[in-house]
C-alpha cells in the first residue's frame, strides 16, 4: 500500500507457504511509520484469536504488537489475573511508555540541537580561517614587495660600482702597454745567423731525396700477379675420363684377386680330402696283408 516514498503497511494474516504480496487470510491491523507519533491501530481480539490458533508473528509485527501493549496483556492472562487487575497492570503499562516517550524525544531534541551547533561551529571556524588567511597573505605580499625594492637598489648601486673599476683598470692596461712599447724599441734587435751550406753537402741530400722517392714509389706499385692458365673443357673431359678408367681398372683388380684367393681355398680343401682318401685305402691294405699274413 501507499505510494513512492510513503509507505503504508497492513497487518494480515496469510499462509506461510504465499508470497510477501499474495493472497491473505485476513488484515487485522495497519502501520502509517511516516507520522510522528506513529499511527498503528490493530484489532486485539483477532490477534489473539490467531496467535491461539498456532500463528507465528514476523520480527516486525512482534515488535509492534509489543509496543501496543498486546502481548503483555496476555502474558498477564496467561497468569491468571482478573480483568480487574489486568486493567490496572495495564494503566500502569501505558504510564511507562509515555515516560519512555518523552525521554526518547528528549534525546532526539538534544541530538539536533548538537548537529546545529556543530555546523554552526564548522561554518564559524571556516570564516574566521579565511580572514586570517586573507591578512596573512597581504603581509606575505607586502614582504616580497620590500624584498624586491631592496634587490633592485643594490643591483643600481653595483652598477654605478662597476663602471668606475672597469675605467681604472683600463688607465692601467694602457700604461702598461705603452712601456713595453718603448722598451721593445730600446732594445737592440739580435740577428740570426745561418750557417753557409757547401754544394758537395746540397749534391748529397738531392740524392737522399730521390732514393727516398723511388722507395716509396716501388711501395706504392701494385704487385704483379701470376696468371694461372685457364683449363678448356676438353681438358677437363679427359682428365673426368682418366680418373673413371683408372677406378675401374682398381676395381677389375681387386676382383681377380679376390676369385685368385678363392680358387686357391677350394684347392687346399680339395687336397686336404684326397689326403686323407689316401691314408684310409692305405689302412685297408696294411689290413689285408696282416689277415693274409696270418
Amino acid at each position: 500500500m501507499g505510494r513512492k516514498k510513503r509507505p503504508f503497511y497492513r497487518i494480515v494474516v496469510a499462509d506461510s507457504r504465499a508470497p510477501r504480496d499474495g493472497k491473505y487470510i485476513e488484515c487485522i491491523g495497519t502501520y502509517n511509520s511516516i507520522t510522528h507519533p506513529i499511527e498503528l491501530s490493530i484489532e486485539e481480539e483477532r490477534v489473539n484469536y490467531w496467535l491461539d490458533q498456532g500463528a507465528i508473528p514476523s520480527d516486525t509485527v512482534k515488535n509492534l504488537l509489543q509496543r501496543q501493549g498486546v502481548i503483555y496483556r496476555r502474558h498477564l492472562a496467561k497468569r491468571g489475573l482478573d480483568a480487574a487487575m489486568i486493567n490496572e497492570e495495564m494503566k500502569k503499562w501505558d504510564v511507562l511508555q509515555i515516560e519512555k516517550r518523552r525521554h526518547e524525544e528528549a534525546k532526539a531534541e538534544a541530538r539536533k540541537k548538537a548537529k546545529a551547533e556543530k555546523a554552526a561551529t564548522k561554518s564559524e571556524d571556516t570564516e574566521g580561517k579565511g580572514g586570517v588567511q586573507e591578512e596573512g597573505v597581504t603581509e606575505e605580499k607586502e614582504k616580497q614587495e620590500a624584498k624586491v625594492e631592496e634587490q633592485t637598489a643594490q643591483a643600481v648601486e653595483l652598477k654605478q660600482e662597476v663602471p668606475s673599476q672597469d675605467k681604472e683598470e683600463g688607465e692601467k692596461t694602457e700604461k702598461a702597454d705603452k712601456e713595453e712599447a718603448k722598451a721593445a724599441e730600446d732594445a737592440p734587435q739580435a740577428v740570426e745567423e745561418k750557417p753557409e751550406v757547401s754544394s758537395q753537402e746540397k749534391d748529397e741530400g738531392e740524392k737522399a731525396e730521390e732514393a727516398d722517392k723511388e722507395a716509396e714509389a716501388a711501395e706504392d706499385a701494385p704487385q704483379a700477379v701470376e696468371e694461372k692458365p685457364e683449363v678448356s673443357s676438353q681438358e677437363k673431359d679427359e682428365g673426368e675420363k682418366t680418373e673413371k678408367t683408372g677406378k675401374e681398372t682398381k676395381a677389375q683388380k681387386k676382383a681377380s684377386e679376390s676369385k685368385e684367393q678363392e680358387k686357391k681355398t677350394t684347392a687346399d680343401k680339395q687336397g686336404g680330402d684326397d689326403d686323407e682318401g689316401k691314408a684310409d685305402a692305405n689302412k685297408a691294405t696294411e689290413k689285408d696283408e696282416k689277415v693274409n699274413g696270418e
